[in-house]
């Protein structure tokens, strides 16, 4: 049976059918041809470092695999998720309003939110998914006009749901009452945005030129 194509272990099982890296094709021939000395296990664990790649490949090849409307609402939902973390950013910004510590802590507990929902529904992330579409590419298994029409799918679904989300957290503000987060929020990153670092204490915050 080809190596080229296929991977088969000690057994004879056939466990997957797919373009394989040098090191599955050279794991498969030492399983096929050698006899270990030791008992290797035929389940899913991976047993060389090469595998790890082999398996970030393999999840950039599923994006490859979806259709461009499924691609684009599962990127839609991420802006979507990233907006409404805006949104508990902004209300956690006003629970300390006089103590810039305790304020600073709060934002930077809820902050990272949405990246977690994201990476545990699976939602199109730019600066997430794209990373994984890129080892086909390099592999070979893609061409370059895939990838850019992945990246810009899954870009253009992140600003559309965050523009959604936008326009529903403008709709609900009367009940959120969130706008003054907003500001400081929008503050903060154009102090960021002029190189101006801040230092804070217990009791005071101040900026450095």
């Amino acid at each position: 049976m080809s190596l080229r194509n296929k991977i088969i272990f000690s057994e004879g099982r056939i466990t997957r059918e797919e373009e394989l890296t040098f090191r599955s094709k050279q794991r498969a021939f030492e399983d096929e041809n050698y006899i270990p000395v030791i008992v290797k296990r035929s389940d899913e664990v991976k047993r060389h470092p090469d595998d790890t790649l082999e398996k970030a490949i393999s999840e950039g090849l599923e994006q490859f695999r979806r259709t461009n409307f499924s691609l684009f609402l599962s990127a839609v939902a991420a802006g979507l998720i990233l907006g409404f973390t805006a949104m508990l950013v902004a209300i956690a910004s006003q629970y300390f309003p006089t103590d810039p510590l305790m304020n600073r802590l709060a934002i930077a507990l809820v902050y990272p939110f949405g990246f977690i929902v994201c990476v545990m529904s699976g939602t199109q992330l730019f600066t997430e998914h794209t990373a994984t579409a890129v080892y086909p590419v390099l592999d070979k298994r893609e061409k370059l006009s895939n990838l850019l029409r992945v990246c810009c799918l899954i870009l253009l679904g992140n600003l559309s749901g965050t523009a959604l989300s936008s326009l529903l957290l403008y709709i609900a503000e009367p009940v959120i009452v969130a706008a003054p987060g907003y500001v400081y929020f929008f503050e903060h990153l154009t102090c960021l945005s002029k190189c101006r670092s801040w230092v804070f204490s217990p009791n005071i915050a101040y900026k450095m030129n």
